[in-house]
Parts: structure tokens; sequence; C-alpha cells
């Protein structure tokens, strides 16, 4: 059976006949404020807490893993083109001193 604000304030009318003003409001105020039903147990809220934990845990997983795989082709990339531009500047060095020994010899 749900109990609605009309029973309760039913309830609380009578109790307050019965037990008087103030032992009435001191039950009512034991009562929970919405349906037993609606309650969660401890059991339940232990299941859905791992649940969550579980899913947290993948969730995370798989973000770190991704943000790796990320991390790995920006690292190759920068090498590969650090390595370009050494190759690069040691060519055009190269060509430099070949031509400065190109202009003394001559």
């Amino acid at each position: 059976m749900i109990i609605d604000e009309g029973r309760r304030h039913a309830l609380s009318k009578k109790l307050e006949e019965v037990l008087g003003l103030e032992e009435a409001v001191t039950l009512m105020q034991q009562l929970p404020p919405v349906p037993w039903a609606d309650f969660a147990t401890k059991d339940y809220v232990d299941l859905r807490l791992q649940a969550t934990e579980q899913l947290l845990k993948a969730t995370i997983k798989d973000e770190v893993g991704a943000l790796q795989s990320e991390i790995t082709q920006q690292t190759r990339t920068m090498v590969f083109s650090v390595i370009g531009l050494l190759v690069t500047m040691v060519l055009g060095l190269v060509g430099v001193v070949f031509s400065m020994a190109q202009m003394l010899g001559t």
C-alpha cells in the first residue's frame, strides 16, 4: 500500500487524538518521508557501487590506453621531424664546407 500525503495526514490526526500532540509528532517524525519500497538496501547500494567502480576502471583503462597511443604517435612524429631537420642541417653544412673548399682551392 502506498502512503500518500493524505494518508499520512489522517494518521497524524488519529495519533494526535489517541496519544496527544507531542507524542504524535514524535512518532510521525520516526516514519520515513517516502514509501519503504523507495529505500535502497545496503546490498543493493554495494552492488551498484561495484558496478560503477568496474565501469569507471574500464573507462579509465581505455582512456589511458588511448592517451598512451596518442603520446607515442606524437613522440614518433617529433623524433622523425628532428632527425629530418638534423639531416638537412648536416647536408647543408656539408654543402657549405664543400663550397668554401672549392672557393679556397680555386
